[in-house]
């Protein structure tokens, strides 16, 4: 099997730099145990480059959308952050109308620092 593309959500909103560096946790554990997929979160990019943006509705649209966009060209999805938010949800829904895999790990928890390394296996 080759190197697959797995797109990583995570909650973003309300703590947002709390939930950035959870999302850098989760991302490094995952890469750890799985070398031979490369992940993609293209949204914590997004977030860091804009960060001095004021949030709106039309600009939460418009960066889910830019999201999506990436996610449809990636091999499956891999949620994480302890729960599923509306953008996750809709990340998600992408990753199912195309027919590809969900690796759905909200129930391990908000921060992976205590999680067991076989549970992170993609």
């Amino acid at each position: 099997m080759g190197m697959r593309v797995i797109y990583m959500a995570h909650p973003v909103s309300g703590d947002v730099h709390r939930n950035l560096a959870h999302a850098q946790l989760w991302y490094r554990r995952i890469q750890d145990v799985n070398p031979l997929v490369s992940l993609c979160a293209h949204w914590m990019v997004t977030v860091w480059v804009r960060t001095d943006e004021p949030y709106t509705e039309e600009s939460y649209d418009l960066h889910l959308r830019w999201d999506e966009a990436v996610v449809a060209r990636c091999d499956g999805i891999v949620l994480v952050g302890g729960k599923i938010t509306r953008g996750m949800a809709r990340e998600r829904a992408v990753i199912q109308e195309a027919g590809k895999t969900v690796y759905d790990l909200t129930h391990l928890g908000d921060s992976p620092v205590i999680v067991n390394t076989k549970d992170l296996i993609l």
